[in-house]
């Protein structure tokens, strides 16, 4: 299970059931429903309704649809690029989800508890840099598909 926090003194809570990479129909389930299973879950308090989203549903939003070759230095120092299909972080929580107007982070909690905090506005980004190529320009997103 994976979450993501968006905060200013509130919280919301995405679930991740699929991959989640360092992240539009109107499709989204009433806080009373229960996620289907392998669902995206939108929850908590910076939020006005739970949302959730299969990843069909995700696939069909095309307006917030990225693919790209990603950019990527690893701990070794290696550099490299893979290539992502996704959704844009902030395009599936500024169509699809009512925000409150507190709501300032955002944080990701993989399904093994590891968890990293964004600013909304790093979420909104589109355009995180390529070191070795300037002018290209990234989203953050919420992937599905590598290579």
């Amino acid at each position: 299970m994976q979450k993501i926090y968006l905060r200013k003194g509130k919280t919301v809570t995405f679930t991740i059931l699929f991959l989640l990479i360092v992240c539009i129909s109107g499709l989204g389930c009433s806080s009373s429903e229960k996620a289907p299973a392998g669902a995206l879950l939108i929850e908590g308090n910076a939020v006005k309704d739970k949302a959730a989203f299969t990843l069909d549903e995700l696939k069909s939003m095309e307006d917030g649809l990225v693919e790209a070759d990603y950019f990527s230095v690893n701990s070794y120092g290696t550099k490299g690029y893979t290539h992502f299909k996704g959704i844009w972080v902030w395009h599936l929580l500024s169509k699809q989800v009512s925000l409150k107007e507190d709501a300032s982070h955002v944080t990701f909690i993989a399904e093994d508890g590891y968890q990293v905090e964004y600013t909304l506005e790093d979420v909104m980004k589109e355009d995180y840099i390529d070191e070795q190529t300037p002018e290209t320009r990234y989203k953050m997103i919420l992937a599905w598909e590598e290579n």
